[in-house]
């Protein structure tokens, strides 16, 4: 069991937890911290993440969290949702923490109560469903920087995070590692000059120099100051295009 959501009343106020060793150095580390960051990286032991959030939820001094390779999971990444709104989190990263689309819807729904700007989702294989439920809270959340890398979504996905774009607050952009191709490149192509971002990395997501051609066409037109399409099959007609 990596988090217990059980120890949460509907009313999403936590119940008395212990705190582990670690979890008390983390926000102990948080005070001293120029960023006011906490950071935790590894499993978290039976009722070890019901304490971290409710620690959470009255550090008000808290800004950044760090959770990777937790295996949060969905039970987690609700436990942790039902903290953000009462929390004064500005920047989250999850990495690697085999949420799902479940945990992605989760997360999703709390976005617009919360303070953050930086949501770090990457390597959770949260898929169509959870790409699409992220990019219907994107117009009502202060999400500036969103990173969903390697989370195994192809065009459906990236069609849904295409069409938020412009009601959104974004300027930087990652779906470095999902399917693109063709399909998905026009489509954000098409959505990027009615957008503010300013850095997008389509880096290893199948594009082919049809899909580099979709984006360069619209390039001139957009915000977009960096673009990285590392792992890319450009080829020559592609390359010409950029």
């Amino acid at each position: 069991v990596h988090g217990d959501s059980s120890r949460f009343e509907t009313t999403g106020t936590p119940m008395a937890a212990p705190l582990t060793r670690r979890v008390r150095r983390a926000f102990s580390d948080a005070k001293s911290s120029p960023e006011h960051g906490v950071a935790i990286e590894g499993e978290f032991a039976p009722d070890e993440l019901a304490g971290f959030v409710a620690q959470l939820m009255v550090s008000k001094k808290v800004l950044q969290v760090v959770l990777s390779k937790n295996a949060l999971g969905f039970e987690g990444a609700d436990a942790l949702a039902r903290a953000l709104g009462s929390s004064s989190i500005t920047s989250l990263t999850l990495t690697e923490n085999n949420l799902g689309c479940d945990a992605a819807e989760a997360l999703a729904a709390v976005l617009s109560s919360s303070l953050i700007t930086t949501l770090n989702l990457s390597k959770n294989f949260i898929g169509d469903d959870g790409a699409e439920a992220l990019a219907l809270a994107l117009a009502s959340s202060p999400i500036t920087s969103l990173d969903l890398s390697k989370n195994a979504f192809k065009a459906r996905g990236v069609a849904a995070i295409a069409r938020s774009l412009a009601s959104s607050r974004l300027s930087t952009l990652s779906l470095r590692a999902n399917v693109l191709g063709v399909e998905g490149a026009a489509s954000i192509a098409r959505a990027l000059n009615a957008s503010g971002v300013t850095s997008l990395d389509l880096g290893y997501t199948k594009l082919d120099a049809g899909g580099v051609d979709a984006l360069a066409r619209e390039l001139p037109s957009t915000q977009v100051a960096t673009l990285d399409l590392t792992g890319n099959s450009l080829r020559v007609e592609g390359a010409e295009a950029l």
